[in-house]
């Protein structure tokens, strides 16, 4: 990577504003007072409130602050508690001084970068102007209304509750859904406000009715221009790679300005820059632009940005100096060379109804997109970008092999420290714009506010070699040809509204102002199909175009046959419920049962928790609807064994397709990385950053080298190799198939075969490379006396199972294949077939040690023992903060080490007190001291993933283990 370079050529620009103030030599500065302090103050209208405040910040943090709000945001029902603030109005104010320096400059504007939401400001009594989105950067000029000396700042907030409300009023016609669902206990006419639109509640989250200065507050004074922001386009040429861009400036209405423009890339040896004359004419709104010179690099110079695990994320400086009116002012801009496309063309030029591919194509290459969908980090926008929790939850990303997460469109336009991380660690970003699932208006005042977000936005971001793929909205279109809402009536002015809004403002906008990028109009959506359909299919979740969203709560989703197929799934989900420790910070430990006030309270999605228990019921034993861990537990082994399945499935779907064109998936998102509070949810990382078990398995079932096995519809047993290696060589594999007997470690018979995997290196073709798919099939089995696999002439591979016995009953038989790579114990993989399990032989279970690593002070390996065979084994650390180095497993050996990594200093001791291990036989909860389980005999049945016809007529099961072997 060329991030040293990168360091040393950022602090020397850094150190050169320092000297310079954004000029150089005996040019004069541009000057910037940030308003952003502790010394504001915030009431509420009858001054009854009145209290300190912090800026950037917001109304709820400032509460809590102050012990007005004593209690956990979260706690039992503050969510409903708490609602009081949302309904207030509420005035922030502050003193400021300027000196004769200010006042000399040409012009003085007053910039806030991000109002929550209805505002009007106020400077020393004089009405700047009004705010009424969130998303928008308000610049005033204030040359006429500043005094040298102390100046007075008022922001004026109206209730969001209430002004929602009176714009609804005002509507000639209804633009639904007016209110949430009531089990969300939210508050109603979101859709009107160009707020975070899940502040007003969400079937994963709570109603806090946001309030406040939430972004940075900063007195501009210049004389010339400021640079905004640089657009830059990179361009990979027969010739060699070209870079070109937009400079995009902020001065005063109808000023001219001439000056010229240095324009040089940082890192590359010989340096590359130009210079350029300007000569622009700002506009009524103080905007202009200019265009530079390409910059020509040659190819060897360059070295590309690419996804996480396909190379590095190589990173350089673009480095903007404007000077004009012997004034110079810089911008860096960070930026990497790289293409990418969303590439829709038709299955069959022949036969259009096989539908169109949808994927994207990074550098030339085919890139299958593995992730998640993320919603900000804290219901509260002020908390959303906190450095710790982005690189934990971005971290946690990376580090399970994702390489794409999709910003949804009911949250927020992420925090510059979003996206630069994003750029840094490798992940792929698919940017919604901020709208969701609703129909919304389309007044003067709405587009006018909207198109000067999508405007900013665009041009903010563009810049991020992250961002792949811009999206109006999700689910709207969705939404209104399903009727969602009871649109049906109304169809037509719906639609008008619809075609408006998202394609004639925000299609418009977002392609002139960002060439480098496709735009969709909706996820899910047909893409280009929808678009030839006038922009509203009459199926959105046609699977042979672009992508759907996936929630099937009626269907077994560890049953693979129950996969259907799609180009590109968006968003698939099952719910769980966060850890014991997790909602026990929020709910008092007597409410901590099944199904009492404050655990249904948290579930905002309608029938949650019966449609979790319907899953559990499926799959595993019916756990007692009275202990809250057995339902945690085994809601969490749900959710992770249900995507993994949808999971596996899509990968194994990436490059075959059928004679109506099935097939071709080539992205799995799974909804949904992060929560907001401590509740159920889709999620794979609770509030805090914990892992669920959902975490560890995507650590395993996005691993860039898979084999995925699973059984169809007549019993055969296949197993497909999946890898996203693009480079040569070709990668020589041995797959081992061990078969166990279920009361024994050691094996009954092993058998070796070997394959080919082949790498993609280019992605010109039609569908891209082809992987080696190992079909394994398995004759019925009998009584386990003898366990005997073949490969036949054909290269499958056959086991049969050779029995003399004949008693009954018949019990069905138990296949666990478990996945190694031949440089590392820890399976990468593992695959459960649906099973009655009967436990005949009690076991032990115990922790042997636990052992810190010598280096560290926060790193423990934890040595765990058994004498059988035990299923989906999990960890728990209590509140401690960290993660496990594997977690969920199948424990196919008598001993396992797990390492722990604290995120925080920690003795073995502490560790010891806290830790519990759980099983599936019966439900193990044993401390780290503890010899055995308190509950090891128990004769508990438990029905596992996907159903098999095969039986035997004793009580012992078989187990077969796929090892995968990678020869390096």
């Amino acid at each position: 990577m060329r991030m040293n370079y990168l360091v040393s050529a950022f602090a020397s620009a850094l150190f050169l504003q320092f000297i310079c103030g954004y000029n150089c030599d005996d040019m004069n500065k541009a000057i910037f007072i940030s308003l952003d302090s502790e010394r504001w103050t915030v009431s509420n209208s009858s001054s009854s409130v009145k209290l300190n405040a912090i800026v950037p910040g917001g109304i709820y943090t400032d509460l809590k602050n102050a012990y007005i709000l004593k209690e956990n945001f979260f706690y039992k029902n503050n969510d409903i508690e708490y609602r009081w603030v949302g309904r207030e109005d509420w005035s922030y104010v502050t003193s400021f001084q300027v000196g004769h320096d200010v006042m000399q400059k040409n012009s003085v504007w007053i910039v806030f970068h991000g109002l929550d939401t209805i505002a009007e400001i106020f400077l020393n009594n004089f009405s700047l102007g009004k705010a009424n989105n969130m998303f928008v950067r308000y610049r005033f000029d204030v040359k006429n209304h500043l005094k040298t000396g102390d100046n007075t700042l008022e922001v004026k907030f109206a209730s969001p509750i209430r002004a929602a409300l009176d714009l609804s009023s005002h509507s000639n016609y209804s633009i639904p859904p007016e209110c949430p669902d009531a089990v969300q206990s939210g508050e109603c006419h979101i859709n009107f406000l160009r707020k975070m639109q899940a502040s007003f509640s969400w079937d994963w989250g709570p109603a806090f009715p946001s309030v406040g200065i939430w972004k940075s507050v900063e007195v501009e004074a210049f004389n010339s221009a400021l640079i905004r922001s640089t657009s830059i386009s990179t361009t990979n040429t027969s010739s060699g790679w070209v870079v070109s861009g937009r400079v995009h400036l902020d001065g005063a209405p109808g000023a001219d300005m001439r000056g010229t423009a240095d324009v040089s890339l940082s890192g590359l040896t010989p340096s590359v820059s130009s210079h350029v004359p300007v000569h622009v004419v700002f506009d009524a709104n103080g905007y202009a632009f200019f265009d530079f010179n390409p910059l020509h690099v040659q190819r060897d110079l360059v070295k590309l940005w690419w996804p996480n695990g396909y190379g590095d994320q190589n990173l350089y400086l673009l480095n903007v100096t404007l000077n004009a009116n012997n004034e110079a002012n810089s911008m860096l801009t960070r930026f990497g060379f790289r293409t990418a496309r969303l590439v829709q063309d038709p299955i069959d030029k022949q036969r259009y109804s096989k539908g169109l591919t949808f994927y994207f194509e990074i550098n030339g290459i085919k890139i299958f997109a593995k992730g998640s969908n993320y919603i900000p980090a804290h219901i509260l926008p002020e908390l959303s970008s906190d450095e710790a929790t982005l690189r934990n939850l971005l971290g946690a990303a990376k580090d399970t092999h994702m390489n794409m997460l999709r910003v949804w469109g009911g949250g927020l336009y992420e925090s510059e420290l979003f996206y630069k991380l994003c750029d840094e660690m490798g992940i792929m970003i698919w940017q919604d714009m901020m709208f969701a699932c609703a129909m919304y208006p389309t007044n003067d005042e709405f587009i006018n506010s909207v198109s000067t977000e999508i405007v900013q936005q665009v041009r903010r971001l563009q810049s991020h070699p992250s961002i792949v793929v811009w999206a109006g909205n999700n689910e709207n279109e969705a939404a209104l040809t399903g009727n969602w809402y009871h649109t049906l009536k109304g169809r037509k002015r719906y639609s008008l509204d619809y075609v408006e809004l998202y394609v004639r403002t925000i299609k418009r906008l977002v392609e002139e102002n960002d060439g480098t990028r496709s735009y969709v109009v909706s996820s899910p959506s047909n893409g280009l199909e929808s678009e030839r359909e006038g922009y509203l299919s009459n199926n959105p979740y046609n699977p042979l175009y672009g992508d759907v969203h996936v929630y099937n709560y009626l269907a077994d989703n560890w049953d693979i046959t129950n996969v259907g197929p799609t180009r590109f799934s968006s968003e698939y989900g099952i719910q769980s419920l966060p850890s014991y420790t997790t909602l026990k910070q929020v709910i008092p430990e007597h409410d901590l049962i099944p199904f009492s006030k404050l655990i249904n309270s948290r579930q905002h999605h309608r029938a949650g928790y019966v449609q979790i228990e319907e899953e559990i019921n499926m799959n595993l034993p019916n756990f007692n609807r009275s202990d809250i861990h057995q339902w945690i537990y085994f809601s969490q082994i749900n959710q992770a064994m249900s995507m993994k399945t949808l999971t596996e499935r899509y990968r194994q779907m990436r490059d075959s397709v059928d004679s109506n064109g099935y097939g071709l998936t080539m992205g799995a998102l799974y909804w949904q990385l992060n929560d907001v509070w401590q509740a159920p949810s889709w999620s794979s990382l609770e509030f805090g950053g914990k892992w669920k078990m959902l975490h560890y398995f995507a650590e395993k079932f996005f691993s860039p080298i898979l084999v995925s096995p699973w059984i169809e519809y007549d019993d055969r047993v296949k197993a497909m190799v999946i890898s996203d290696r693009h480079q040569l060589p070709p990668l020589q594999v041995q797959l081992l198939v061990v078969v166990y007997r279920w009361d024994q470690f050691s094996p009954v018979n092993t058998f070796v075969t070997k394959a080919t995997i082949v790498c993609i290196i280019s992605i010109r073709s039609k569908f891209g490379g082809k992987w080696k798919m190992l079909h394994y099939f398995a004759e019925k089995f009998f009584s386990p006396i003898l366990v005997s696999p073949w490969i036949e002439y054909d290269d499958r591979v056959k086991a049969m199972v050779i029995s003399d016995r004949h008693q009954l009953p018949p019990l069905q038989v138990q296949l666990l294949v478990v996945v190694y790579r031949w440089d590392q114990f820890n399976p990468v993989n593992t695959f459960v077939t649906k099973a009655t399990i009967k436990l005949l032989f009690k076991f032990t279970f115990q922790v042997k040690n636990i052992r810190p690593h010598s280096d560290s002070s926060s790193q423990f390996e934890i040595t765990i023992t058994s004498d059988q065979i035990a299923l989906f084994v999990w960890l728990d650390a209590g509140t401690i903060k960290g993660r496990f180095s594997d977690n969920g497993f199948q424990m196919t050996s008598r001993e396992k080490k797990v390492t722990f990594m604290s995120w925080q200093p920690l003795s073995e001791n502490e560790l010891a007190k806290v830790l519990t291990i759980s099983t599936v036989k019966g439900h193990q909860l044993i401390t780290g001291n503890d010899a055995t389980s308190s509950n090891a005999g128990t004769d508990l049945p438990a029905h596992l993933v996907a159903p098999s016809k095969a039986s035997i007529l004793s009580g012992i099961s078989v187990i077969v283990l796929f090892i995968l072997n990678i020869v390096l």
